[in-house]
C-alpha cells in the first residue's frame, strides 16, 4: 500500500466512504508513516500512527489494554474475546497485555478490534502471519460465520 497506486487506493476509499479514520497495517511501519500520514493528509483525514502490539506471557489471567484507550477501545475485549472463542480458536487463559502507542494520544472507536484480535492470535501462535505480504480485511463480529475477518496473501506488487 506504500506504492503511489496503494495510496490512491486508500484515497479514493476515504472519500469514497467518508470514512473518519483508517487503519494501515505495514510490513515496516515507522519506515513507511510518512508516506501514510501525507495520503491521510491528501485526503482530508488527521493522520496519526498507532502501533498495536500484544505480549501473552504466563501469569494470572488477565487481559488489559494500555495506550491511553477510550471506553469504547476499552470494550474491545469483550469483543475480541467473544470473536475467538465463538470462531473455535482458543482465547489463551494467560496474561494479555496489549500496548497501543504513543502512549500520550487518545486512542478512541472500536476499529482497533481487528488489529488486536490479530495480534493476541499472532502472539498465542493460533495463527502465523507473515505480515509483509498479508493483509486483514472487515471487522470483528461476534457471530460464528463472520467472526474473523478474512486473510488474503497479496502479491508484493500490491504494496
Amino acid at each position: 500500500m506504500c506504492s503511489e497506486n496503494g495510496q490512491a487506493l486508500i484515497r479514493n476509499a476515504i472519500k469514497e466512504h467518508g470514512l473518519t479514520g483508517v487503519v494501515v497495517c505495514s510490513c515496516s511501519p515507522r519506515m513507511h508513516e510518512a508516506t501514510f500520514r501525507k495520503c491521510a493528509e491528501r485526503a482530508g483525514i488527521n493522520p496519526y500512527m498507532v502501533t498495536v502490539e500484544a505480549d501473552v506471557n504466563d501469569g494470572m489471567p488477565t487481559f488489559d489494554i494500555v495506550g491511553l484507550p477510550d471506553n469504547a477501545v476499552k470494550e474491545s475485549k469483550n469483543r475480541v474475546r467473544s470473536a475467538i472463542k465463538n470462531s473455535g480458536y482458543k482465547f489463551p487463559s494467560t496474561k494479555i497485555t496489549i500496548n497501543l502507542a504513543p502512549a500520550d494520544l487518545k486512542k478512541e472507536g472500536s476499529f482497533y478490534d481487528l488489529p488486536i484480535l490479530v495480534a493476541i492470535l499472532n502472539a498465542f501462535g493460533e495463527i502465523k502471519c507473515d505480515f509483509t505480504s498479508s493483509a486483514f480485511l472487515g471487522e470483528v463480529s461476534l457471530d460464528v460465520e463472520n467472526g474473523l475477518p478474512k486473510h488474503l496473501v497479496l502479491p508484493r506488487e500490491n504494496f
